[in-house]
């Protein structure tokens, strides 16, 4: 069954959200779409940014499992959202807050309901790009991110159907962390963004041809709620 509009709006939101609160994880984007709180601290290899093959990366970090109450419509309904945040560097709490991420490459996983083991196809996400920006949206999305030194920034979006395999899942609940275990392969566009310094503008230009990404994972999940009300 396809889901409604009214559902992949949900979904958006609930991914923006889990993203967005102060005590979520944020990916090392400056210039994206993507919220920051930190850096990745060291540059990665830039031959990574010819298309061809990427990987297979090992990165680990933090994910949140979203319940929520949506209202939108006049109705009011219940759901579930996964986010999932691996990094080539450690996943660090300030203040007793989660969560900074350092490291080069960060890889973003979000899609409605709840993690299940096996195999399971997703869809490509809606790409814009637009000046020195991008948008991406869909109710499966994934993004790979990779500084390529303090100016570069590349980015990994899929253009097919991609698998998304969780090899293993400790269910997260209130005040007890859970883990997800997985692996990602997709066939990415490479979108690379930059300036020349750090008062110029950015650009943004996509490469010719594709990248097959493929990654594996193992990152800690908490549980988070959110009440959310949709814009009609």
């Amino acid at each position: 069954m396809r889901t409604t509009t009214w559902t992949r709006l949900a979904i958006a939101t609930l991914a923006a959200s889990a993203l967005g609160c102060s005590d979520s994880v944020t990916a090392p984007t400056p210039t994206s779409t993507t919220p920051t709180s930190a850096l990745p601290v060291t540059p990665t290899d830039p031959t990574n940014a010819v298309p061809g093959n990427l990987g297979p990366l090992h990165l680990t970090g933090g994910g949140f499992l979203t319940e929520a109450t949506v209202t939108g419509n006049g109705e009011v309904r219940h759901s579930w959202s996964t986010t999932v945040l691996a990094a080539s560097g450690p996943l660090v709490e300030e203040n007793q807050r989660c969560c900074r991420i350092l490291g080069d490459t960060i890889l973003q996983i979000n899609y409605g309901g709840t993690p299940q083991l096996g195999s399971r196809q997703m869809q490509p996400p809606r790409l814009v790009l637009g000046g020195g920006d991008f948008r991406h949206y869909g109710e499966d999305d994934a993004l790979l991110m990779i500084r390529d030194g303090d100016l570069r920034m590349l980015f990994y979006v899929p253009v097919k159907p991609w698998v998304l395999e969780i090899t293993g899942y400790d269910a997260a609940s209130e005040g007890h962390p859970g883990e997800i275990r997985g692996r990602i392969t997709f066939e990415a566009v490479t979108l690379v963004q930059e300036k020349a310094s750090i008062l110029d503008p950015t650009f943004l230009w996509q490469l010719s041809g594709t990248t097959m990404v493929r990654a594996d994972f193992v990152t800690q999940m908490r549980y988070q709620y959110r009440e959310i009300t949709l814009p009609f």
